[in-house]
């Protein structure tokens, strides 16, 4: 909350986003503490396995998973958001331009899936996976308005890739604990993926929501933070079609520059799982 709160509905210095921050820190180590010693449960029904925390392997699963879920989820979101703004256009046309990313996302979990089944290997797929997603996401940071479709359809192909791993920590896991145990290291693995998501979707809408506000506000000071949010979000056309094809072009730069920052994050998270990929063991997993 905040997060999200943070800059659009509060200030970062208000008491608000203070009192959340620090509850949310407070939280955080009371469950660590309720976790390390569990405290009113038995140590079966932990929610984070506290012994995986010992296991390089299992930790190291733990962080490609985290990192993919960032990956993944991130264009998810805003792909459709830069159709309809920068490239204007309609909800179900931006939806459409999304369909590739998909399509190959899932061809490459199935890729995965079969070549696992086939020669049990996985580490390189997470070391090759991991360098294409910082490829294709570094390239997306380049863009501008005007580089072209196929360009930018290159460009989100390469960050599909992240698919050859998103999923394959939770085929290899079950083979690195007892039988029973995969339940439990599945909702370990689950917490991650959803964790990554969720923490980079935070992030993500809030660099580039806030970006995009101050640096429209500093274009059009006299106009209320609704309709500068509503041209944000690709709601305000009316208001748009109103101003000045210069003013028009400079927000459209604004909201550019803002969407090229999102992509710091996939870059970041596909450095830090290839950078933990070297670490996997050189071994194979029997699926017969």
């Amino acid at each position: 909350m905040a997060i999200a709160f943070g800059g659009l509905l509060f200030s970062w210095n208000s008491g608000s986003i203070i009192v959340l921050l620090v509850t949310g820190g407070i939280l955080f180590i009371a469950l660590a503490i309720q976790q390390s010693y569990a405290l009113g449960i038995t140590e079966e029904h932990r929610l984070i396995p506290i012994e995986y925390l010992q296991s390089k392997e299992i930790i190291i699963h733990f962080i490609e998973t985290a990192c993919a879920g960032a990956a993944v989820f991130l264009p998810i979101y805003f792909i459709t958001i830069f159709f309809k703004i920068i490239h204007g256009e309609s909800a179900s046309g931006s939806g459409l331009k999304l369909l590739p990313f998909v399509l190959v996302m899932v061809t490459m979990n199935f890729a995965n899936g079969f070549t696992l089944s086939k020669w049990g290997y996985y580490m390189p797929w997470y070391f090759a996976c991991s360098a294409l997603q910082v490829i294709g996401s570094a390239l997306l940071f380049t863009i501008e308005r005007n580089t072209s479709v196929s360009a930018i359809y290159g460009y989100i192909l390469l960050m599909t890739f992240v698919g050859g791993r998103s999923q394959a920590s939770f085929t290899v896991a079950q083979f690195l604990v007892a039988p029973k145990d995969i339940p439990i290291v599945t909702g370990f693995l689950t917490c991650a993926q959803s964790g990554g998501a969720a923490l980079s979707l935070a992030i993500g809408d809030t660099v580039f929501l806030n970006t995009a506000q101050s640096g429209i506000m500093t274009l059009l000071p006299n106009r209320s933070s609704t309709e500068i949010q509503g041209l944000i979000s690709g709601l305000g056309n009316s208001f748009f079609e109103t101003l000045d094809d210069d003013i028009q072009n400079a927000i459209l730069d604004i909201i550019m520059s803002s969407f090229k920052k999102l992509f710091v994050l996939p870059i970041a998270a596909g450095a830090i799982a290839l950078a933990s990929s070297v670490f996997l063991k050189r071994q194979k997993i029997d699926v017969s």
